[in-house]
């Protein structure tokens, strides 16, 4: 059940200065957690600007692939992937904070009629052994509802399962949050397909029934001991090498 934030006007009038755009002052709310959460675990290094393409070159020359752009610029965070079927990698830059991620990424999509998170869900349900065996203090979960409109996600209050570091994470977090994520895909197909539900619109708090589907990821944030190609790429290399098995194990187990 969502709740409701009554905020004084000369409050709600300084949040929709703020807002540019498409954006509303909900979604500058949004930001402003973004932020605070972010800098949570920040570093004391940080770099006023990073250029997205030099991450792009630094992208492709450690995975030796042709990277697929995600975001815009208005996003809290953009980036690239490997594009791979599945399973990927990818990086983001978060725009609050200039801060790096390298992540895991597994969308609730059908790839040559199979669906991995399907698969990956139903194994960790049987077996929870993400979480036990990859008890990683720097690596954060990251588990969406993602409601769609057509091929467009839509902002929504229910959106968040899960987010936590892996090593704060519960057996029983763990598998409520795979449960609800496995409920986001159609009991009568055998979970290979999204399923409708009723979601809360942000911001006009319209309940509507929407496709929805489950969306996981595992970030680690990266520091670079300096903003060049070369710096860059060691520092992905040396994330992707913390984050190789537990990338294989999702592969694994959504094969």
């Amino acid at each position: 059940m969502s709740k409701v934030i009554r905020l004084p006007e000369k409050t709600y009038k300084r949040l929709e200065r703020h807002s540019v755009g498409f954006e509303t002052p909900v979604q500058v709310i949004e930001k402003m957690i973004n932020y605070y959460e972010s800098m949570e675990t920040c570093d004391e290094v940080q770099y006023e600007c990073l250029d997205l393409e030099l991450l792009e070159k630094a992208f492709e020359r450690v995975f030796e692939v042709k990277p697929r752009k995600f975001g815009q610029k208005s996003n809290p965070i953009s980036g690239f992937s490997d594009d791979a079927k599945g399973v990927q990698w990818n990086i983001g830059l978060v725009a609050a904070t200039n801060n790096i991620k390298l992540g895991i990424n597994l969308e609730g999509m059908s790839y040559s009629n199979t669906w991995p998170i399907s698969r990956f869900i139903e194994n960790e349900l049987q077996t929870g052994d993400l979480i036990k065996r990859f008890p990683l203090k720097d690596v954060a979960v990251r588990f969406d509802r993602d409601a769609w409109q057509v091929s467009s996600r839509l902002p929504i209050e229910e959106k968040t399962i899960l987010r936590e570091k892996i090593s704060c994470i519960s057996d029983a977090q763990w598998k409520e949050s795979l449960v609800a994520g496995l409920n986001c895909l159609d009991a009568d197909r055998k979970y290979k397909g999204r399923t409708k539900q009723n979601v809360t619109l942000i911001p006009s708090g319209r309940l509507l029934e929407r496709e929805v589907s489950p969306h996981i990821s595992f970030k680690l944030k990266l520091v670079p001991e300096e903003n060049t190609l070369d710096s860059l790429c060691e520092a992905i290399s040396e994330g992707r090498s913390k984050l190789t098995s537990l990338y294989d194990y999702i592969k694994k187990t959504s094969s």
